[in-house]
């Protein structure tokens, strides 16, 4: 019988850390997306700028 709820402790503990590990790995790849938004943004922005100066310089 101890065997038997030290087993299942042991069980939902594997299981609590399996969820805890699926919970970051989509926290992880929502990170990922929004890093490479503000990547695109950046370029983006940078070419933007860049076609103001040109502008501002060929005035």
């Amino acid at each position: 019988m101890a065997r038997n709820c030290s087993s299942q402790v042991v069980s939902d503990h594997i299981d609590a850390v399996q969820q805890g590990a699926d919970r970051t790995g989509g926290t992880a790849a929502q990170v990922l997306r929004a890093a490479q938004a503000l990547a695109h943004q950046a370029v983006t922005l940078q070419r933007e700028i860049g076609g103001f100066v040109a502008e501002i310089k060929a005035a």
